[in-house]
């Protein structure tokens, strides 16, 4: 996935770097800048949503196995992570 086209720290967006978003805009426009950068973070959901549904398709696979399928795996890691915390 591209390592999430380097999106620094996922969970906060006050750490991301505003200079990646100056290679856009050079004028300090805190809402366009804010926009770019809730953007950059989308972009890597959108790839991995179409890549998906692209293979459903394909395969002619249920979406509804494929959703239950998606949510398990994210409840294991989830445990897993608390477990380790």
């Amino acid at each position: 996935m591209l390592h999430s086209l380097g999106l620094g720290n996922f969970a906060s967006i006050a750490s991301f770097e505003i200079s990646s978003v100056y290679r856009f805009i050079t004028v300090f426009s805190p809402f366009l800048m804010a926009t770019l950068l809730i953007f950059k973070l989308f972009i890597p959901f959108m790839l991995v949503i179409c890549v998906f549904s692209a293979i459903t398709k394909l395969l002619q696979v249920p979406r509804v196995g494929c959703y239950f399928l998606v949510i398990l795996f994210s409840d294991v890691m989830t445990i897993h992570f608390f477990f380790l915390v």
